[in-house]
């Protein structure tokens, strides 16, 4: 029977809970959803209870917070099973949990009105505020009275003692809770006893402030050890408990008077005290005006001792600059109750000003309203003007740190923050000091230091904290505001300690040196670059000591000189220099020595290794020390021993062509010259033939004939003569003289003015210029270039003719331009060439000779001359002169 109980409770083919709403989707999931929504919220109350009994630290009743969450829990589990059984018939285990939750809220029912009697005596929250509130009351009440230096108690309506403080009790020799709760008369002779109680009631009918026992009567007490004792009662209705009380004073009267003995002794030593201060002492009553004042008070301000004092009396004192601020600040602790303390100048007693400090405060009403002020004064010249000399020193001291080129910042070790940083700091960093606080803040700074420098720098503030005697310098890098990084040498000591002696606060200077890094950079890659170059140079360096050793050599010295490197270097140069070649080569030295020269430059022997000689070209130079003591020389050497083969074999080949143009020279002149008689004859003949025969006797062929014969035989001549005076040309020595270009065409203007009868030239110069020439053939090389416009002019426009002269680049340049009929600028650089003729003979007449003949004058000055041309507008000449006798004797050799 057990078992199929079992078997039917835990059988899972029920039908399923969702059959039930006809697998409807809209109530299913929302049965669905609303289970599982209430389930999660009762899972998360037994844990919000569960969490306030721990940080509670709840111990009583503690089994009756576990009922609830159980219960709540259980609850949420019997809504989660529900979903279950949605979509699987399981009831079985379903009622098992229900029972369940029904016995565990059953026992939560029943604990809850078992300990309901107990909750409803827990006050509400205003009753608990309330409470709270009299407990705070009560409790200030009764510390006041404790607190108080004299017998003190609180009597309720039965003349019961409510609250007593410690002084009453041991006045009469009892504690404080033997008294409390106790009639009052057991304070009180027995014989006294009948008429105190009768009077005390009678005050308590009627509290009156004009009754006996409001303002003090004195009568015998009786102490715990059965002595009278003298004292003063005095008393006033008080709340207490929201309940009607008398509040009684008890004094002993030989304490009072006592008391009385102490206030004069105090009295007496506050004015010892005040005088041993040499400070002033002054109250005003601001109802009355009336001002009281110590009589150092009166000796400070200028006042006799036996002087009555007023306010005005102490305004009058303070030196008119100061008196608003003053006033200023009796009124804000007059009106807001702030603190009065002021400095400022004032007139003292022997005449002259000093500084004085006036401090004090104001006593007020219950409405707030100032009616008293007292205080001190005190002459604070010396230590003022200390304080003074002290800022500007500081003043002085931060204008130096602000002027100086080291950035300079003040670092607390306690705090990790920079302090204070100078002018200098912000200029070389880019911050500010709040930027650094902020950055302090971040990451102790460790930011703005290099990565690869951040150990360093951190060992080097360790050694500074660790070690007095710590005194070195670092180099690192950091970090500017605009983000580049900028190289530091920073100098860092201790600026003070605490008075145990441990770091206070460090101090710090550095210096930017990046430009130096990045000059050390330069130098380092220039110092590579050079090995570099040393080493790599297509000529041979060294480095020579003044007594003529090697002292460095590259390898291209080997290879020229054929002797190794540490061969070299036990070698001078004197050794392996060519006799006829080595007092030269001193004479040189001994100029660079004396610093008349700075440098020099040679062609030498030197003896190969082979014993052959080496030609080469030396170039040297003196390195001198910082106090421009010679140093080392710097030779540079140059194989030119193929130069000079070609040199040699030049030589011989021009003096061969030299030979060779003298003998065509010659030649040309002797066959012109003995060509010029058989034409004289030719042309001669012909002409005299011509003018004998009649006209009659020629026929027209006869005629045409015998006229191509006789203009033949002129122009041959012609051409005879203009190479005659071509070869002539090679040969002219020069006359060269400084002279302006406007001379030189003048005289060549006057040379051909019969020609420009037949035909105007219209001559046009801008700029004159100075040539350095012969003049006479200069005029020669313009005339013909003259003669050549003429010719070539254009037929409809007069001609125009252009020259001006400009100095450029050690040269003087003629520019002759013209309005002709010009030139294809193809031919320019054949138009100088002897014979060449741009158009026909039957058009222009001419020999092709005059430009050929310009160029060879122009080139025997060391000139050169060349040509542009336009067709149907012009042509332009220009001709280069050089404008010294260097240039010229070079280009007379060439030619």
């Amino acid at each position: 029977m057990f078992e199929d109980a079992s078997n039917a409770l835990f059988n899972s083919n029920y039908m399923p809970h969702g059959m039930c709403y006809a697998w409807e989707p809209g109530i299913l999931w929302t049965s669905v959803i609303s289970d599982l929504v209430i389930a999660t919220a009762y899972f998360s109350i037994p844990f919000a209870i569960l969490f306030l009994v721990q940080k509670r630290k709840i111990n009583k009743h503690l089994h009756l917070y576990w009922l609830f969450a159980a219960f709540i829990f259980l609850c949420g589990l019997t809504h989660l099973y529900g979903i279950y059984v949605v979509w699987e018939g399981s009831y079985g285990p379903q009622s098992l949990l229900k029972a369940l939750t029904a016995i565990v809220s059953l026992a939560t029912a029943v604990m809850v009105y078992r300990y309901l009697p107990i909750a409803l005596t827990i006050p509400s929250k205003d009753e608990l505020d309330s409470a709270m509130v009299q407990a705070a009351q009560n409790k200030l009440f009764k510390d006041v009275i404790e607190q108080s230096p004299i017998g003190l108690m609180l009597v309720d309506k039965q003349f019961k003692m409510t609250v007593v403080n410690h002084h009453l009790a041991s006045l009469f020799g009892y504690r404080v809770e033997e008294l409390e709760g106790k009639p009052v008369n057991l304070l009180v002779d027995n014989a006294f006893a009948e008429t105190h109680t009768a009077l005390m009631q009678n005050y308590s009918k009627k509290p009156e402030s004009s009754h006996s026992m409001a303002y003090g009567r004195t009568i015998y007490g009786y102490s715990k050890d059965k002595r009278h004792i003298p004292i003063e009662i005095s008393l006033t209705p008080q709340k207490y408990n929201n309940e009607s009380h008398i509040f009684v004073s008890v004094f002993d009267v030989k304490e009072k008077t006592k008391n009385k003995e102490l206030a004069y002794q105090a009295m007496a030593r506050t004015q010892r005290i005040a005088e041993a201060t040499h400070d002033g002492l002054w109250e005003w009553n601001l109802v009355t005006d009336e001002v009281w004042m110590s009589d150092r008070q009166k000796e400070m301000i200028g006042l006799n001792a036996d002087q009555g004092a007023r306010f005005e009396d102490w305004f009058e004192h303070v030196h008119p600059d100061y008196r608003d601020i003053v006033l200023s600040h009796i009124r804000a602790n007059q009106d807001e109750g702030k603190e009065f303390q002021v400095d400022y100048l004032g007139r003292t007693q022997i005449g002259g000003y000093q500084w004085f400090r006036a401090r004090g405060d104001s006593l007020f009403n219950s409405d707030g309203k100032a009616i008293l002020m007292s205080g001190a004064l005190t002459n604070i010249d010396t230590i003022k003007r200390f304080e003074l000399n002290a800022v500007k020193r500081s003043k002085t001291l931060e204008k130096v740190l602000d002027k100086t080129i080291c950035g300079v910042y003040i670092f607390n070790l306690k705090e990790h923050k920079t302090t204070y940083i100078n002018h200098e700091y912000s200029y070389l960093t880019g911050y500010q000091l709040s930027h650094l606080q902020l950055m302090d803040l971040e990451d102790n700074g460790n930011g703005l230091i290099h990565p690869d420098d951040l150990e360093r720098f951190t060992t080097h503030f360790k050694d500074i904290v660790s070690n007095p005697d710590y005194s070195k310098v670092l180099l690192y890098r950091f970090k500017h505001a605009n983000g580049n990084w900028i190289w530091c040498l920073s100098k860092d000591s201790i600026l003070s300690r605490y008075s145990s002696g441990k770091p206070k606060e460090l101090m710090g200077t550095f210096i930017d040196v990046t430009e130096l890094k990045e000059s050390e950079e330069t130098q380092r890659r220039l110092r590579k670059d050079f090995e570099n170059t040393f080493d790599q140079a297509a000529v041979g360096i060294c480095h020579i000591s003044l007594d003529g050793r090697f002292i460095k050599a590259n390898e291209k010295i080997s290879e020229i000189l054929g002797y190794p490197s540490e061969q070299l270097h036990a070698m001078r140069f004197q050794d392996i220099t060519h006799p006829l070649d080595l007092n030269d080569d001193l004479q040189h030295l001994n100029q660079l020595l004396s610093g008349e020269i700075d440098f020099y430059a040679i062609e030498k022997r030197y003896i190969h290794s082979n014993q052959r000689y080496v030609w080469a070209r030396l170039t040297v130079s003196l390195v001198r020390d910082g106090h421009n003591e010679p140093e080392y020389f710097i030779s540079v050497i140059e194989d030119i021993s193929h130069r000079k083969q070609l040199e040699e074999s030049l030589i011989r080949l021009n003096k061969d062509l030299k030979r060779s143009n003298d003998q065509l020279t010659r030649f040309a002149y002797s066959a012109s010259h003995d060509m010029q008689e058989p034409l004289r004859k030719i042309t001669s003949f012909s002409s005299s033939l011509y003018e004998r025969l009649s006209a009659e006797q020629l026929d027209d062929t006869s005629r045409f004939e015998l006229d191509r014969l006789i203009s033949a035989s002129m122009r041959m001549r012609d051409m005879i003569s203009r190479l005659l005076e071509l070869s002539r040309s090679s040969n002219i020595a020069l006359k060269l003289e400084d002279v302006l270009l406007s001379e030189v065409l003048q005289d060549a203007k006057e040379q051909l003015s019969m020609l420009f009868k037949d035909h105007p030239v219209s001559f046009i110069v801008n700029s004159d210029g100075a040539l350095y020439c012969d003049k006479q053939v200069m005029s020669t090389v313009l005339q013909n270039l003259i003669k050549n416009s003429v010719k070539y002019q254009h037929e409809s426009r007069p001609l125009e003719i252009e020259i001006n002269c400009e100095q450029e680049g050690g040269y003087s340049i003629i520019e002759f331009s013209d309005n002709g009929i010009g030139f294809d600028n193809k031919y320019k650089n054949k138009i100088f060439e002897p014979f060449k003729r741009l158009v026909n003979h039957s058009e222009i007449e001419g020999t092709g000779m005059g430009l050929a003949i310009c160029n060879q004058l122009v080139h025997i000055h060391g000139g050169q001359m060349r040509a542009e041309g336009m067709e149907g507008q012009g042509s332009v000449f220009f001709i280069q002169l050089p404008i010294n006798v260097l240039e010229i004797n070079f280009g007379e050799q060439n030619g």
